[in-house]
């Protein structure tokens, strides 16, 4: 196992490409900037502080990549990496413009590990999401926030969703009503009302 996480800040993708394909390779990067499609990518684990749709696009392209943790994830959605063949960990601290979630890896969600035994949060607040028709292929997830996701107009994709607990959604959020199956789990406190 190779764990490069003490790298300088903008380390240079000849560096990575030459490194031999080790059993277990954990980059932690600022962000991809300075990766081409033509960059060879031998981790099969990476933390990188940001992805946007170019960068989850070349993702896509790292044959070996089985967990990934981002920090902000620019991405509009996760359609590049829904494919992958060797995906099976995925978690990110911040989503700034998920549109959709219809194509989602079949993936352990890696929430906040901080502290460890806090239960797996997805914060999807304020997001300008219109489906999440695949959510259920993200794994684990215990806690959902749908606040402020004003364009969701389907709740498809909830159901199925085993180890969801709480689903939490304010004024802002969802018109849509939540199927039966979850309704004990919604924190209906902020719900926003419908109107006929």
């Amino acid at each position: 196992m190779l764990n490069l996480s003490d790298v300088e800040d903008d380390p240079d993708p000849a560096v990575f490409a030459a490194l031999p394909d080790a059993e277990e390779l954990h980059l932690q990067l600022p962000t991809l900037d300075r990766y081409s499609q033509g960059s060879r990518l031998p981790m099969t684990a990476l933390t990188v502080g940001y992805v946007d749709d170019a960068a989850l696009r070349l993702l896509a392209r790292a044959p070996r990549l089985r967990t990934l943790d981002i920090k902000r994830l620019a991405a509009t959605d996760l359609a590049p990496i829904a494919d992958h063949p060797e995906l099976c960990a995925l978690g990110f601290d911040t989503a700034l413009r998920l549109r959709s979630l219809d194509q989602v890896p079949t993936a352990v969600f890696l929430g906040d590990r901080n502290p460890p035994r806090r239960p797996n949060e997805l914060v999807l607040t304020n997001n300008p999401l219109a489906s999440i028709r695949q959510l259920v292929h993200l794994r684990g997830v215990e806690h959902l926030d749908l606040s402020g996701c004003t364009e969701l107009t389907s709740l498809g994709g909830l159901e199925g969703m085993d180890a969801l607990r709480t689903v939490l959604a304010d004024k802002q959020g969802p018109l849509e009503l939540f199927p039966p199956s979850l309704w004990s789990r919604v924190d209906w406190s902020k719900r926003r009302m419908r109107s006929y």
